[in-house]
């Protein structure tokens, strides 16, 4: 199960979302995510699907279900990044106070045999 954390942002005005491969055995057998990122502000919570990244080059463009380890419901939002990337998100004066998400990684497929 992905372990959530709840960060302050209320003086930031960029995010910066990254993932670096710490030689990993097995970059193929699985690809990162961030499960539920969310952005709270005084207006309540705006998910982190909602805002646009300054680069997408970093996001993987999978539009499949998502099969996240360690949690058995599908539905759950996380957005997909490639390994070893930085998004970055332009947050200023969209008084934004926290970040909420947990890393993640959902399973390759299995190649067919």
């Amino acid at each position: 199960m992905p372990a959530p954390f709840d960060v302050d942002i209320s003086h930031s005005s960029k995010l910066y979302l990254i993932v670096q491969d710490s030689l990993s055995t097995a970059p193929d057998k699985a690809a990162p995510l961030w499960v539920q990122p969310e952005l709270v502000g005084p207006s309540g919570v705006t998910p982190l699907s909602a805002l646009k990244p300054l680069d997408a080059s970093g996001l993987r463009d999978d539009h499949s279900e998502l099969r996240i380890a360690g949690v058995p419901e599908t539905n759950v939002p996380a957005l997909r990044v490639k390994l070893s990337s930085v998004v970055v998100y332009d947050i200023a004066g969209k008084g934004f106070t926290r970040f909420k998400a947990a890393p993640g990684h959902e399973l390759a497929p299995c190649p067919a045999r």
